[in-house]
């Protein structure tokens, strides 16, 4: 393993998340994306901007004018529903922090969610979202982490469903394999890198590079320590796992808090597919993951 020191200079660097958008769909995610925007708020001196989005209503066209109103109805009163309670759980946390907050409250009308959320994402520094329930999907926010990763053009840190964010950044893991997508995330993370206790790179030689050039870990670090950052590399033990599964366990291994990595995809016919490292993580993700594209 080898250790890179950061070098010393006398510049002051003002690198942080400044803005942070936190987007909510449901209530019982909403404690652990409250979490997440608190941490990073209180360490960046954030304005944190609680947003949820009604999803468009689906309106089947063998419904009649009646019912369609019925539908509409109901459906704007179950989400108002949804969203006063995610919006009271917001301002009780928000209540005495040293930082600025606001609620928003948008409706997709006719387009999809994900369009609202890739729009007031991109005036962001940073978004958080909700890590996708793969036990009990909702229809109304099917595939949206996913387009948001793509779309907004902003770091997107994704909180899991179930273990939420009950700490993270103190031990950052930073999957790296010299790509496009991981140089991006890489410097995306930049602002949390900085204030980690600790930074292990995990240097992968990716078979999905589509031949560039490998470009090994340490070469990153040392970039990275020019900001201040100080960086473990590691080498990917080459193992028979799943490479989903072998970052996984590095992750328990060296009790790294947060994955930072590259989202690997590209848009066709509107669908967005990823590669199978980026799905697995997604679905089966153990610690908040910090994702660029």
């Amino acid at each position: 393993m080898t250790n890179i020191r950061p070098s010393s200079h006398n510049w002051e660097d003002k690198m942080s998340y400044k803005t942070v958008l936190v987007y909510f769909n449901n209530e019982k995610s909403a404690d652990g994306l409250i979490k997440a925007a608190v941490r990073l708020a209180t360490s960046h001196g954030s304005h944190v901007i609680g947003l949820f989005v009604t999803p468009k209503v689906q309106v089947f066209p063998d419904v009649g004018p009646g019912m369609t109103a019925e539908i509409l109805k109901a459906h704007a009163e179950t989400f108002k529903e949804e969203a006063d309670g995610i919006h009271a759980k917001f301002e009780k946390a928000m209540a005495g922090q040293p930082f600025s907050a606001e609620w928003r409250h948008a409706d997709t009308g006719y387009y999809q969610t994900a369009n609202e959320i890739v729009q007031q994402a991109r005036m962001a520094d940073i978004l958080i979202a909700p890590q996708t329930d793969s036990e009990n999907p909702d229809p109304n926010y099917a595939g949206v982490a996913e387009e948001l990763l793509i779309g907004c053009g902003r770091p997107v840190l994704i909180v899991p469903a179930f273990s939420g964010a009950r700490d993270f950044g103190r031990h950052i893991m930073l999957a790296w394999n010299g790509s496009r997508e991981s140089a991006r995330a890489a410097f995306d993370a930049l602002p949390a890198l900085k204030l980690a206790e600790m930074v292990t790179i995990l240097s992968v030689e990716s078979s999905e590079k589509n031949g560039q050039t490998f470009i090994p870990g340490s070469e990153i670090a040392t970039a990275l320590a020019r900001h201040g950052v100080t960086c473990d590399v590691s080498m990917s033990s080459g193992s028979s796992l799943h490479p989903g599964d072998e970052l996984l366990a590095r992750l328990a291994d060296a009790n790294a808090d947060l994955l930072v990595m590259g989202a690997y995809g590209h848009t066709r016919f509107a669908e967005f597919i990823f590669s199978g490292v980026s799905r697995h993580m997604l679905k089966n993700m153990t610690t908040p993951l910090l994702m660029s594209h």
